[in-house]
């Protein structure tokens, strides 16, 4: 399970005294108790803090600067460029490149583990500010569960291969407000259209959502407070997005969660985390 979160500067925003980063570290920390603590033992959980990019953390070796350079100060990274863009490739096709001058969180990305207690640490060390760049966390929330990147990683954090007996993989997308941000000079140009959908950001988040899916990957995804978003055009796009980029649920199943408080988004996470649980012990 991959675990795709945002911590943007509007997760500071308070509802009745209480921070929206804060509701979401509860909320997660909620989650990965119920995916490892409370479940069979047999999955795995990573997290992927975003915002304007992500911090690439230990595989900060995949990423170099406009110029193809590897990086040398800080381990932010935004979107890969080029034919590999919108798929999974391992790194030694294709590195991602850091965008020059854009912020990252400074909570690193954390690979797959059954450590329920080093993935709390990180959730209660995120902080929030930057803007939103979905794709970008979509993107390394897939790298994480895909094995064209196990040379990258140690063995405990290994993905199995595509279509392995038994085994399924997750990615759960949260945020709370439209996709926005995409790094200078990206060209939308080959990037598809998506109906309802007007920010490149967005078009860019989509054209993931289609490519992860297509890989057999169960995407849910979680909306925050988004009626709180004052701009209706903006909220409307933005719940657009966000069902349409869940997978395509069974009967009687839900996989686009609209949370309008702290509470539901715990809820939220729970109920993904017996949904996994469920696939678990019947594989």
């Amino acid at each position: 399970v991959s675990m795709v979160l945002d911590v943007t500067g509007s997760m500071n925003w308070k509802n009745n005294g209480v921070a929206k980063i804060d509701e979401l570290k509860t909320a997660a920390k909620a989650g990965v108790k119920e995916f490892i603590d409370n479940s069979s033992g047999n999955t795995r959980v990573a997290i992927v803090p975003y915002s304007s990019s992500i911090n690439s953390g230990p595989l900060k070796s995949a990423v170099v600067d406009e110029l193809g350079a590897p990086i040398t100060v800080s381990a932010c990274a935004t979107e890969r460029r080029g034919s590999q863009m919108f798929t999974d490739a391992g790194p030694s096709l294709a590195k991602v490149t850091q965008a020059k001058g854009v912020p990252c969180p400074t909570t690193p990305l954390q690979l797959l583990t059954k450590d329920s207690k080093k993935l709390i640490a990180l959730i209660d060390s995120m902080k929030a500010g930057g803007t939103t760049a979905g794709q970008i966390g979509l993107q390394w929330g897939w790298y994480i569960l895909s094995s064209n990147w196990s040379s990258m990683y140690p063995a405990a954090s290994k993905p199995v291969n595509y279509g392995t007996a038994n085994v399924d993989k997750f990615l759960v997308l949260m945020t709370d407000g439209l996709f926005n941000t995409q790094s200078s000079g990206l060209s939308g140009a080959s990037v598809p259209n998506y109906a309802g959908i007007s920010t490149l950001s967005g078009r860019l988040a989509m054209t993931y959502c289609d490519a992860i899916k297509a890989k057999k990957v169960k995407l849910f995804t979680i909306g925050f407070r988004l009626n709180e978003i004052p701009v209706a055009s903006e909220k409307t796009e933005a719940f657009r997005l966000l069902r349409d980029c869940a997978s395509t649920p069974l009967a009687g199943e839900t996989t686009f969660f609209n949370a309008e408080n702290g509470a539901e988004l715990t809820a939220a996470f729970k109920e993904i985390a017996k949904r996994v649980e469920r696939v678990t012990l019947t594989n």
